[in-house]
């Protein structure tokens, strides 16, 4: 069933975003892996954006949301990342904007809230 998906989401892609020079998929139980690799002279900034239309995400952003929903931790995400650095600081801002400290709240429970969206602005 993955693979199906991912053949449509590739032609879906393919079809509506410019500037495309090649695609890698990979699919796994319950999600597709994609690398999108643009021609040189693409302004990714805009890539990004027409992407952002079909709900896709950056690596950095996948393994932000996996951190703040507890699938994955922390270590494990920083040391798979592009950029260990630049994904640490992506992710401490991410875990303010949801709530999600270090210290637990009055209930004595970490404080939860949505991830669908942190971590946009990394690459």
């Amino acid at each position: 069933m993955e693979q199906r998906v991912t053949t449509y989401s590739q032609y879906s892609i393919s079809a509506n975003v410019n500037n495309i020079r090649n695609i890698e998929a990979q699919s796994l139980a319950g999600i597709s892996v994609q690398k999108i690799y643009f021609q040189p002279d693409v302004n990714i900034d805009l890539a990004i954006a027409a992407g952002e239309f079909y709900e896709m995400q950056t690596f950095a952003q996948s393994l932000i949301e996996l951190v703040l929903s507890e699938r994955v931790d922390r270590e494990t995400a920083a040391n798979s990342a592009t950029n260990r650095h630049d994904f640490l600081v992506a992710l401490e801002v991410a875990e303010k904007q949801a709530g999600h400290y270090s210290e637990d709240d009055d209930s004595g429970k970490q404080k939860s809230s949505n991830v669908s969206s942190l971590g946009a602005g990394l690459r």
